[in-house]
Order: C-alpha cells, then structure tokens, then sequence
C-alpha cells in the first residue's frame, strides 16, 4: 500500500463519522454508488494513470482506487448539501473533472492526490462559485543559455489552457483557478556552475516569447488568469539554504527503493548539464520550495512574489516532473519538523550564524491548516521545452522554415516535433491529440495537413515578428 499516499481523514464507518453535519449522512450504498460513477467516467473518458510512488502508470480501478479516501471525502463534503441536491452536486464533479481531465493527450498523469483534492475542490464548488479562484496552477521552466527561446516552449501552456477554456464553457458560473509560470533560472545557474546574467537573459527571452504568445493566440479571459514570476537566489549560509542542506542529506540516506532510484536519476540528470552529485541533489530538493509542498519545513520563499506555501496548489510538468514529484514524496517522508530543529540547533551550535529565533528554525507545525495539493503530468516536454536538444527548432528556425520542412526533418526527435505541432493543432482549435497521436511514417491525411499547414503559417509569421523585435 506504500504508493497510497493520500490518507483519509476519519475512519470510513459511517454511523461513527464525528463531523457535525448540516443534513443527514448519505448511506453507505449511495456512497459506494457516487464513488463508482465517478471513477467510471474518469476511467473510460480519460484513459491516464494514476502517478504513485510505485508506480508511473497505474490504471484507474473504479472498485478499489483510493476507497477509503474518496469515500470520506464524499461524506464529509455531501453532508453540507441538502439531500434533494447532492445528485446535481455529483453531476456538477463530473463536469469538472471532465474540464480537468478531458484526455490522456491533455493530461498523462496525476497523483492520487489530485484526484481526491480536486473531488473536494469540485463538491464544495456546488454551493461555493468562488472555490477554485484560489486555486493556483503553477508551471516551472529551468532554463539554459541559448541565444533564442525553443520554438516548443509554447506547447507547456496548452495543458492548462485547455483546462481553462473547458471551465469556461463546462461550468461557467465557477470561478477558474490562476495560473503561475515561474522560471527557475537562478538555482540552475547555480546548480550548474553556470553564468548567472547569461541565465537570466535567457530567462527574460523565454518569458517575453511566452507573453507575446499569450497576448497573441489566447483569448483574453484566459490570458489575464496567467501571471508570471522568477526565483531568487539563495543566500548561502542562509536558513533557506540550511534547509536544503537538510532536505539534501534526507534524500541522500533514504533507504526507500523507489526513493533511492529517484535519486539516481537526478543525479544523472545534472551531471550531463554540468552539474555535480550533490548539486544535482540540491536542486532536486528545492522542488519542494517551488511547489510549496505542504511539508511542515517548507516556509521560506523561494519565488520572488508568490506565496511560498499556497492552500490550493496544483503543479503541472512534463515528464522530467514525474522524478522530481518522487523526490518530493521522499522529502515528505523523511523530513519532519522536529528533526528539522534538531538539525538547525545543532547547526547553530556548530557554526553560530543562524539564530534559534529563525522563522524556519523555531517554527511549529500547523495542523489545522488544510492544503490541497496535485501533480499533473502533460503531454509536452517528454524533453524540456526550456533547453535546447540536437534538431531542435528555436523560434529563429520556425521563422525560416516552412511545415513541409517541419513534417520531414529527420534531424528532429519525434517527442520534439510533436510538441511543435502541437502548438499549430492549438493554433487552428484542432484537438492536442491530433499532434501527440503524429507518426511519421503515416502522416497526417490531406485535410488535416491542409489546416495544419494554415496553422503553422500564423506561428511562423508570430515567430518572425517575435524575432526581429528581439534583434
């Protein structure tokens, strides 16, 4: 059961169930009868997996996934709505998580915990329109030094893009959730010995490439949801840097299996950018920061404006998250905020540079504190939209070169050229899978490529625009 990570709150025996409750307790058959419906569509209509700590692609089983979770979620949540309404409360989940979870080419992936916090989220909506509009989606972007942004950048947004637009048109009395691109361009610098300034200007380059793309393809109702926001470096010495020191050393002496070849493979993942072993750890752990797990240590601000540790806080990535997302999962197993004093205090003792009365170092665990947390793993970036790879387009080639030339360059890995067209199938409103379903050696049909090929004209035109405003 050690994949099962998301743990209810109470016992599931509903004649003991010790929340007060505004209307009287569903039975246990409507219970299992609302769980199974759920799931049902989820499973036929969405066709992902289930991210666990075990496994990367676990199907949805209507009968067992995450029972005793969901089912105190259920009657915890429809104890608040009167009798007569908790069937259209049902349906009103169900539309939301179709917004969210519309396909296996929006969204691969998500952990448990995004199925069972957005099942809270979507049942207090009923009665609450307000629910999600403090609901952040946040998006990472490293970053590496090259002299124009990828012409795949753009392809990181349309996940959330169309969860948002599907909201809009699904439930359009409910307020959607704020979305946060954020670059870490300083701690991989850092983690990669590399030129800071160098780092930022690339950084500033992906973002203005990302806001002209907002400005220019996205509705906007959609586009003001989206904001922007950077790191920062951390001081060294620092008790934000003693903190990753200790999340660091967690990582390192974890035991756990499935920990131990997360960890091997970030520290292989750095290592080919340059970075070191321990370095590479470092950054790993600091995704605990930038997703503002709900981990008793994790106080300190890492990001310049956002809140370091948000109530309602959902990440979305590519592939590469799902080793990170693993890190996380040690870190909150291993780390705990008594240990995390003891580690401080001794440091204190040995250096004497942090004082006991830190914000991090005397901190206290908050447990009446809910948070609501996912992981959701898109289709782009199966590699980083953010670097650049042999054969890769930077906006610069997609400005020079035409979509015949896209669809029959060999160069190209084909997890690239799907990302970039699938930035043109967005462009002309043609579903995502149209592009992440491509097989070069059967093409697109004649109809298709005709709308594709329109497309592509609008992103290249964009993209010379872009281009010559940047020289």
């Amino acid at each position: 059961m050690r994949g099962l990570l998301y743990l209810p709150i109470f016992p599931m025996e509903l004649s003991s169930l010790s929340t007060p409750s505004a209307y009287p307790l569903p039975s246990t058959s409507e219970i299992d009868s609302w769980r199974t419906s759920l799931l049902s569509q989820l499973a036929k209509q969405w066709q992902g997996a289930a991210l666990t700590v075990t496994s990367e692609k676990q199907r949805i089983n209507p009968d067992v996934f995450q029972k005793e979770a969901i089912n105190t979620i259920l009657v915890q949540e429809l104890s608040a709505i009167p009798v007569a309404e908790r069937e259209e409360a049902i349906a009103n989940t169900k539309r939301i998580f179709t917004c969210f979870y519309q396909n296996n080419r929006v969204i691969e992936s998500a952990d448990e915990r995004a199925i069972c916090d957005l099942l809270r989220m979507s049942l207090r909506s009923y009665q609450n329109p307000q629910e999600f509009s403090d609901l952040q989606i946040r998006i990472g972007f490293g970053c590496s030094q090259q002299p124009a942004p990828n012409g795949r950048l753009p392809s990181y947004l349309l996940a959330v893009k169309r969860i948002l637009e599907s909201m809009r048109e699904r439930v359009p009395t409910l307020a959607r959730p704020k979305v946060l691109l954020y670059s870490a361009d300083s701690f991989v610098a850092d983690a990669n010995q590399a030129d800071t300034e160098g780092m930022q200007e690339a950084a500033k380059r992906n973002f203005a490439l990302l806001q002209a793309y907002i400005e220019h393809f996205l509705e906007p109702d959609v586009g003001q949801l989206i904001s922007f926001d950077t790191d920062m470096p951390i001081e060294r010495q620092s008790s934000l840097d003693w903190l990753l020191d200790y999340f660091t050393m967690k990582l390192r002496k974890t035991t756990d299996p499935s920990f131990e070849k997360a960890r091997g493979k970030v520290i292989g993942i750095g290592m080919k950018n340059g970075s070191t072993a321990e370095d590479a750890l470092r950054y790993s752990t600091a995704h605990s920061l930038y997703s503002g797990d709900d981990i008793a240590p994790v106080t300190g601000k890492i990001l310049r404006d956002a809140e370091a540790k948000p109530k309602k806080l959902f990440m979305v990535g590519g592939d590469k998250e799902r080793v990170f997302w693993l890190v996380r999962q040690a870190i909150k197993a291993e780390a705990n905020i008594e240990d995390t004093r003891e580690y401080f205090r001794e440091r204190i003792e040995a250096e004497g540079i942090i004082s006991l009365d830190d914000p991090i170092a005397c901190q206290q665990e908050d447990v009446t504190v809910e948070y609501l947390r996912g992981q959701l793993i898109c289709s782009a970036g199966k590699l980083p939209v953010y670097g650049s790879y042999a054969g890769d387009w930077s906006v610069q080639d997609v400005a020079s070169r035409s979509f015949e030339q896209l669809v029959e360059d060999q160069a190209m890995d084909e997890r690239m050229k799907r990302d970039l067209l699938a930035v043109v199938a967005d462009i002309q409103g043609l579903p995502l899978e149209t592009a992440y379903s491509y097989k070069a050696k059967k093409g697109f049909d004649e109809k298709t490529t005709k709308l594709m090929n329109e497309g592509y004209e609008k992103f290249r035109s964009f993209c010379r625009e872009f281009s010559a405003l940047q020289s």
